[in-house]
């Protein structure tokens, strides 16, 4: 039958089909609801694709496998798994280890979506591809994901993805990103049209007219009621949603049926595999063979509902839940017990695990026994979610209690791994004998403390706190440090500051469980000393918890010269580094946590790039900041699916004079006006604002972001915004400010024992200072500031002290500082204090021949332009450049072509001097 009503979604999904085989890669997103004709339109992609020798690949989500980790992903890469030794060896590793083809720790999902994404790509460089994923509302989350993964990544690839899914789905999210195309409801004449072709015009118009008003324009609605001979039956009295009129529908064409006829459905429904072996199988032990013969005969022809040749398929999801949901439940169990007899569990030891699990209808410890072991299996290749549905069946096979709480809090933390929070709450609330078991009511606590995370801060901590209380009372002191840590990192990004009352209580009992001789083989000393500093600096002070920082962070700086994993404790340790202006130990430990994270954990590797990219920023290498950013902002937005918060992005935008993008970031984020209160993005936002504002010699309007932070005094935001605040307020007359901002400042400078630290306490002093006695300190200052690799602070030093030394009428020395600082800022590309700078050297007499601002027309680098242009320059391959930066080698190759247009250069061996020149843009 033709399709009506559809030509303009034909020529949509026709035309991503042509560009692919032109090399231009394309997503497509068809939403609508149930039976609107969404299979009919990726059967229309498939012919085009057909037409013109591209190869499809295809999968169809199954509403009985949306729990199970990558299912999808494996029905549609299978065509492709002959091919797996094309890629990497981790990222081989990564989908072997998903598929159950090779044993090993849990596959990162970073490396699953980097894989997927070069099998693809390779299967696409021997010819167009077209990949077609139809009723993703059943995908599972993790295939969801990945698909969104590569789908974000692709750009000259001749491939192409289709992915279909019913409105309001749970992919919608994931999906939103990428071009819609949403089917309506056909108009009335086309279904009028479409009505007459199914029906062979034999209807009367009045019965004609009350079916279009029923299908309401859905075109499946229309097929089935017009096979319908009694319009009355088409009318119940109740409204139900479409979805549920066809299931019934199809419940009453399946009750026609044959008892063996709806047998053998049955088994199919339950069986999900479309094996018709197993399907075969399964049916010799509840029919007979004449039975199954005649079976297999009766259902043969009806397209309708069923095809068995050459594999068991239902013409629509909704037949097989029909079949499936309309079976009586005894019936079920039987017939999952003869899926379950007839499984090779050697091979298939998951499945029919969850054929038994189907099969029992009360409490069976022995099955439930088996689930937690295919629990264990699935956790081994990192399939959370698959975990969790185990783990959970299990429980609901347990007898109430203690063990069944346990299976219930193991199934709600495997989801929350999975990053499936409301999954891991309700599972948790199953629980109803915490009171008879304190380490499940501490693991209960746990994890619901780190559910509600940063969305209720004071809920967590407490709840946070409670957990490490029973823990450490078990005694199990381990596990009580490890909800302490837990805790602190939201106390770290907690603004404002949470409830003293509760923080004092956990910095109490981090200091009771991390005493001397307190360590374990997971708490070494080093560990036990970070969180007894951060605990210290809550709990005490800053000056006080400054040594015990120091001498932790050194130890896990040795650290960095072997393999040894960093632990979860790396974020932690990152910051102190920050508060404690090491620039050196952040270096150390964020390339360290990179160097693990690559070979073993991407979330440990966007933690460590986002310390690179602090560190790039503190030492002047804006382009490098903005390059590490961006892997971190796609490997975030892969693993949590919403953009990231553009922070670095911010703060180069602020050094380098684009203050307008800047403010215009902060009241899209909610950071304006200053007024309103905010969390750790509003602080940082205006972090960023006070460096722009100082760039633009604004002082009022940097004054006031600065001492928003400072009001807050939040981690190291707090410390690290006093040096901007001291020199905002002197130069906006707030003296007064600009003394309690140096007050607070001394002792943690002091404390924290770093030159950088040092050189800016001095500069501060020479700010505040009556200005006969400043020069002591600005000297002191940049001698300290010249032994770190913080140049743009070395710069902002000379600049102050150029200007006091004009104001001084010192005007020759004040021109060779301006002189200096101005060359820096214009190397760094900070535009804004190079304005700043020329403008006082040309107030000290100077002949100023140099612009701080890129050259109009100059020929412009994109930051992934850039990134692969200083990679290929260093000479890496096109493959290692995909890796790096996680897209695939065809997209390294596109990015090559346009950089090397863009500078005019024919090879790989002239990029390195090429690109050094060239402005590059962030974000």
């Amino acid at each position: 039958m033709r399709i009506v009503g559809r030509s303009v979604e034909i020529s949509a999904v026709r035309e991503l089909v042509t560009a692919a085989v032109g090399g231009k890669a394309g997503v497509l997103v068809v939403r609508g609801e149930a039976g609107i004709g969404k299979t009919v339109l990726l059967d229309e992609a498939a012919a085009a694709a057909a037409e013109q020798r591209v190869r499809v690949l295809r999968a169809t989500g199954t509403e009985s496998e949306q729990d199970l980790d990558y299912a999808a992903l494996h029905q549609l890469l299978l065509p492709l798994l002959d091919d797996l030794d094309i890629l990497p060896p981790v990222q081989h590793a990564a989908l072997a280890r998903i598929f159950g083809r090779q044993e090993g720790p849990p596959a990162d999902r970073f490396l699953v979506g980097l894989a997927t994404l070069n099998l693809l790509g390779s299967a696409a460089s021997a010819g167009p591809l077209l990949v077609i994923c139809d009723d993703m509302q059943w995908f599972d989350q993790t295939t969801v994901g990945t698909l969104a993964f590569a789908g974000r990544r692709l750009a000259a690839e001749p491939l192409a993805l289709l992915l279909a899914e019913r409105d309001n789905a749970p992919a919608g999210p994931l999906l939103d990103q990428f071009p819609l195309l949403h089917l309506s409801q056909l108009s009335e004449a086309d279904a009028m049209t479409v009505l007459a072709e199914v029906s062979g015009a034999k209807l009367e118009h009045s019965v004609a007219r009350r079916i279009v008003e029923l299908a309401c324009g859905n075109p499946l609605a229309l097929t089935q009621f017009a096979a319908d001979a009694n319009p009355d039956e088409m009318l119940p009295g109740d409204p139900l949603p479409l979805s549920g009129k066809l299931e019934a529908r199809y419940l009453t064409q399946v009750n026609r049926l044959s008892v063996p006829a709806q047998r053998l459905l049955l088994i199919a429904a339950a069986d999900t595999t479309a094996d018709p072996r197993t399907v075969r199988a399964a049916a010799a032990h509840l029919l007979s063979p004449a039975e199954l013969d005649a079976a297999e005969a009766e259902v043969t022809g009806r397209d309708e509902l069923f095809s068995i040749h050459p594999v068991p398929r239902f013409r629509h999801p909704l037949v097989r839940s029909a079949v499936y949901g309309g079976a009586d439940p005894e019936l079920r169990r039987r017939t999952h017990a003869a899926l379950a007899e007839v499984i090779d569990p050697d091979h298939h030891f998951e499945r029919q695990t969850r054929h038994l699990a189907g099969a029992t209808a009360d409490v069976d410890e022995q099955v439930a026994g088996r689930l937690d072991t295919a629990a264990e299996r699935a956790l081994q290749r990192g399939a959370y979610l698959t975990a969790a549905a185990f783990a959970a069946r299990a429980a609901g096979l347990s007898a109430p209690g203690p063990a069944r709480d346990a299976r219930y809090l193991a199934a709600a933390g495997h989801a929350h791994n999975a990053g499936a929070l409301q999954r891991a709450e309700a599972l948790r609330a199953r629980t109803t004998a915490l009171d008879h078991d304190a380490r499940n009511r501490g693991l209960s606590a746990r994890l619901r403390g780190l559910s509600v995370g940063f969305q209720d801060q004071t809920t967590a901590l407490r709840l946070l706190g409670t957990a490490a209380t029973i823990f450490a009372a078990e005694p199990d002191a381990d596990t009580a440090r490890d909800c302490l840590i837990d805790a602190f990192d939201i106390v770290q990004l907690h603004v404002p500051r949470p409830d003293r009352d509760t923080v004092t209580r956990l910095a109490e009992l981090a200091l009771e469980l991390t005493d001397p001789g307190a360590e374990s083989a997971t708490w070494t000393p080093d560990y036990l000393r970070l969180l007894r500093g951060t605990a210290t600096c809550n709990l005490r002070g800053y000056a006080e918890a400054a040594p015990l920082l120091r001498t932790a962070l050194a130890g896990l700086a040795e650290q960095v010269h072997d393999r040894t994993p960093p632990g979860r404790w790396y974020l932690v340790a990152l910051q102190a580094a920050h508060e404690l202006w090491d620039d050196a130990v952040l270096e150390a430990l964020a390339g360290h946590v990179v160097r693990i994270g690559r070979a073993s954990d991407v979330r440990m590797l966007s933690i460590g790039l986002a310390g690179l990219a602090h560190h790039a920023v503190m030492t002047g290498r804006l382009t490098a900041a903005a390059e590490h950013w961006a892997q971190y902002r796609d490997i975030y937005e892969a693993l949590t699916g919403t953009p990231a918060f553009p922070m670095i992005d911010l703060l180069v935008r602020a050094w380098q004079g684009r203050r307008d993008e800047a403010e215009a970031i902060a009241v899209a984020t909610g950071a304006l006006p200053l007024t309103v209160p905010g969390g750790p993005v509003t602080v940082k936002t205006r972090h960023a604002l006070t460096v722009a504002r100082l760039g633009d010699q604004d002082w009022p309007a940097a004054y006031e972001a600065a001492r928003t932070v400072f009001d807050d005094d939040p981690a190291y935001d707090g410390t690290m915004i006093l040096p901007d605040l001291v020199e905002a307020a002197v130069r906006a007359g707030e003296r007064e400010a600009a003394q309690t901002a140096l007050l607070r400042l001394r002792p943690r400078a002091r404390a924290a024992g770093t030159p950088g630290a040092a050189g800016l306490l001095a500069r501060s002093e020479a700010l505040h200072a009556h200005p006969a006695d400043a020069e002591a300190s600005y000297v002191e200052a940049a001698r300290l500031l010249d032994a770190t690799p913080l140049v743009l602070e070395q710069a902002r030093t000379r600049l102050l002290y150029g200007e006091w030394l004009r104001r001084r009428r010192r005007r020759a020395d004040a021109r060779q500082q301006l002189y200096s600082a101005l060359r820096t800022f214009i190397d760094c590309g900070a535009v804004g204090f190079a304005r700043r700078a020329r403008t006082e050297l040309m107030a000290a007499g100077g002949q100023v021949d140099i612009e701080p601002a890129v050259a109009a027309g100059a020929p412009e680098l994109t930051g992934q332009e850039a990134r692969v242009a200083r990679l290929a320059a260093a000479g890496a391959t096109n493959q290692e450049i995909a890796m790096n930066l996680v897209v695939s080698p065809a997209t390294v190759d596109y990015h090559l072509r346009k950089v090397f247009k863009k500078l005019g250069v024919s090879s790989r061996r002239h990029l390195a001097g090429a690109i050094n020149s060239m402005p590059t843009r962030t974000g």
